[in-house]
């Protein structure tokens, strides 16, 4: 639910400032799914990769000044010397890129157009609510992401607990205080060594320690 709304935001921004492209990119590897380029338009995911490539371009410059990047004709364009020649071989004339503001990792919206094109104060603050609600949306999606894996993790010790309970006749206090000191001798990950008992049925060296 929360990517398809924010792919109806991503389509309202060319409303807003008509653009025949738009993406939305994040600083880290984040999944973000179709959301992030509605209709897999193969110009901008090109412009962007173009933009990683080179660590430089209107998206970068926005996500780290946190401040939006405008280039109305990119035919006249200086801030990115191997950028810009690239997209304007892909037939981008202009670009608006506006921070993500509130989401975690930071990211931005990047609106292209294939012809020079003027922005006016209006639509650059209709543009950034929707970046303040798409950061949103994007914290909310990644809180969502963290609760699962929590939980996913505390089901996997408790099943571990319990397969030490019926084999060893602890209490699950026990059998939890058992665990956590076994993975600290063996520098591994509480949850990795709790899948790997319930998984394989059993481990050796924790085994001696009963």
């Amino acid at each position: 639910m929360l990517t398809e709304l924010l792919t109806d935001l991503i389509g309202l921004s060319a409303l807003f400032w008509p653009a025949e492209a738009v993406t939305l990119t994040l600083l880290t590897n984040f999944d973000l799914g179709e959301a992030a380029n509605p209709g897999n338009n193969t110009i901008a995911m090109q412009a962007d990769a173009i933009q990683r490539y080179f660590d430089e371009g209107p998206g970068l410059t926005a996500e780290h000044t946190r401040s939006v990047s405008i280039a109305p004709d990119l035919a006249l364009e200086l801030r990115w010397p191997k950028w810009t020649p690239e997209a304007l071989k892909l037939g981008i004339r202009s670009v608006m890129s506006v921070p993500l503001i509130s989401a975690s990792p930071a990211g931005s919206l990047n609106l292209y157009g294939l012809s020079p094109r003027m922005q006016q104060q209006f639509d650059i603050d209709r543009l950034h609510v929707l970046a303040e609600l798409m950061g949103g949306i994007l914290a909310a999606q990644r809180n969502v992401e963290n609760l699962q894996r929590a939980i996913e993790t505390r089901t996997v010790i408790g099943q571990a607990q319990g397969i030490l309970i019926e084999r060893h006749g602890v209490t699950a206090q026990a059998a939890f205080q058992l665990l956590r000191r076994h993975s600290q001798h063996q520098n591994t990950k509480l949850n990795a060594l709790a899948t790997r008992l319930v998984t394989e049925g059993r481990l050796p060296d924790l085994d001696t320690e009963m």
